[in-house]
């Protein structure tokens, strides 16, 4: 069976990428597609972009709506997906001009099965290998797969889900970045096992310093932090007995926390009556003190962190990076 893609693609000011995004796409010689543009309320000429694309192939739905998000953006995109398989794609980044084809080859419509593959980063100077001569696949379970995104990231787009499997998961709408976390623990509950392939078929755009994820630290990122907490639970809840993923879950958490400390020690020194940031650092220190593990996070900024009050470590903090320069 010639299994049907349909392939969202969230659009919010990137002209100068999206032509590259979407000729990447149409040129897969595995035409069974449905390509769907959400253009979350472009300001520039991104919307003309998607019409016109749309106008010279049939394939190409697009939506255009207010700007609400990515989150909206991807549940809308699921909504309206008629294909057996749903495929992530960022309108900055590319994929492998033999994606789908190659993936497609392994598909076996089952709905708790995803196949997931590898990426490469744009920054490192990678390209694409022409074709793929020696492969490896690999059938995982749902800890194989946790343990791989934990390593890697939980990136929606190194995944094809079966259409009705993504669909019992919506995106949590008003989160603008680490979505993909979320929507991967939560579908964990519904899968049983991966079709993993070691081939690089994406291409992420590290490039943009337009993206949150890229710019500089501010308390939009504060989210991270409920975030970890979140996947914390999920996987506590999800695999009760498997310490070793559940400790992998536990140091990202804390080095997440260390992350938050060190950044908002900033923000504070520049804005000392911020009392956003002071709460949000008194959260953090608690959630340091609960999950603190001597054995483990032995270490002078664990030990200065979980045995000091925060304006004590901070005022060592900062003596040292003075130190330091």
């Amino acid at each position: 069976m010639k299994y049907k893609i349909s392939v969202i693609v969230p659009v919010y000011n990137v002209e100068r990428y999206l032509k590259r995004c979407l000729d990447s796409i149409l040129g897969q010689p595995y035409k069974n597609l449905e390509v769907i543009l959400i253009n979350d309320g472009s300001t520039d000429s991104s919307p003309e972009i998607c019409d016109d694309y749309s106008s010279k192939d049939v394939r190409i739905k697009v939506l255009h709506q207010k700007n609400q998000g990515v989150s909206v953006a991807r549940n809308k995109g699921l909504e309206k997906a008629t294909g057996d398989y749903i495929s992530f794609v960022d309108a900055d980044d590319w994929i492998h001009k033999d994606m789908y084809q190659l993936l497609m080859k392994y598909a076996n419509g089952q709905n708790n099965t995803i196949l997931t593959f590898d990426a490469f980063f744009s920054n490192h100077r990678k390209e694409f290998p022409e074709t793929f001569s020696s492969l490896k696949i690999e059938t995982w379970d749902r800890g194989k797969i946790l343990e791989d995104y934990l390593k890697k990231g939980f990136y929606l787009w190194r995944n094809l889900y079966p259409k009705e499997l993504a669909r019992k998961i919506k995106f949590k709408e008003g989160i603008h970045i680490t979505s993909d976390v979320i929507f991967g623990i939560d579908l964990l509950e519904h899968v049983e096992s991966a079709c993993y392939i070691n081939a690089p078929l994406y291409m992420y755009f590290v490039d943009n310093n337009e993206s949150i994820t890229r710019n500089g630290y501010d308390s939009r990122k504060y989210i991270v932090f409920d975030v970890n907490l979140y996947l914390k639970k999920r996987t506590e809840n999800l695999f009760p007995n498997d310490n070793a993923l559940n400790e992998l879950v536990r140091k990202r958490l804390m080095e997440n926390i260390k992350y938050h400390l060190q950044n908002t020690r900033k923000s504070k020194r520049a804005k000392p009556k911020n009392q956003d940031t002071i709460k949000f650092r008194g959260r953090l220190k608690k959630e340091f003190d609960k999950n603190y593990k001597n054995a483990i996070d032995f270490s002078f900024e664990g030990l200065t962190i979980r045995y000091m009050p925060l304006f004590i470590s901070d005022i060592i903090f900062n003596l040292k990076q003075k130190l330091l320069q």
